[in-house]
């Protein structure tokens, strides 16, 4: 495993966005070993940006990056120069190794940092940002709108809550959780335009599920061969990624919006 860790805090938060538990919080990397993308589709957040008119030259920030995966692909489609920033080393470390293996690392950058912490200096120096399945989408909204310039583009993963359909009964327990027409007017109440929102259908959120759990259930075999006692807060942590991700089938989806900053 890379010993080049985060702060203890830090790492703890990073655990917390994962919904990996303390005693795995060590292992993070271990357990998403599998995984080379962390959220949504890369190729999905291309194409929606290249559609909302991003071209080459463009100034694109992803926030929350991971392994760089979303960076790499906008690079690799639009052309545009992408930095990507995540509080994990080394998942800023194998996104340097994609990026050169995938022949975009002139046009991509990654750094170590906090996401929820934007510079000051770069407020409004992005022709676009994006931040996939970090925070909830008002908090990611009112993030990133700062880094875009005015008529820039912003995109968000998030989840929203079903309201019609045959899972419509089943969600109204998760009133916490907006629906896709109330978080559109978070957006909009802020002056911005969503472009594009679409949320995953029950048989592509179920063939997205079947995939993340089954590339988990590597990450854990793997821990678990190579640390014994950690098996039982492995196959936890597992059995509540199979939980979650069954609510994303039904009453709740995974969500993305294209947004124009006004």
């Amino acid at each position: 495993m890379n010993r080049r860790n985060a702060p203890s805090r830090l790492l703890a938060q990073i655990a917390a966005s994962l919904d990996v538990p303390p005693s795995l919080s060590r292992y993070i990397r271990d357990l998403m070993a599998p995984l080379d993308a962390l959220g949504s589709s890369p190729r999905q957040i291309a194409t929606r940006l290249a559609a909302a008119g991003a071209r080459p030259g463009w100034r694109v920030l992803d926030l929350a990056c991971g392994k760089g995966s979303g960076a790499i692909a906008v690079a690799r489609r639009c052309r545009c120069r992408v930095l990507g920033v995540d509080a994990f080393p080394p998942f800023i470390d194998e996104a340097r190794i994609a990026a050169e293996r995938a022949a975009v690392e002139h046009l991509c950058a990654f750094e170590v940092g906090d996401a929820s912490r934007l510079p000051r200096s770069r407020f409004g120096a992005f022709d676009a940002a994006m931040m996939i399945g970090l925070f909830p989408l008002a908090r990611a909204a009112a993030l990133l709108r700062r880094a875009v310039r005015p008529g820039g583009i912003y995109i968000i993963d998030d989840t929203v809550r079903v309201e019609r359909g045959p899972w419509a009964r089943a969600a109204r327990r998760w009133t916490a959780v907006p629906t896709l027409r109330e978080s559109n007017d978070v957006i909009e109440a802020l002056g911005d335009r969503v472009l594009w929102a679409r949320s995953l259908g029950a048989d592509q959120g179920l063939r997205r599920s079947r995939a993340i759990v089954a590339r988990l259930r590597r990450g854990v075999r793997t821990l678990v061969r190579e640390h014994p006692r950690l098996a039982t807060s492995a196959r936890h942590y597992l059995r509540g990624q199979e939980r979650a991700e069954r609510l994303l089938c039904g009453p709740l989806r995974p969500t993305i919006w294209v947004v124009r900053r006004g």
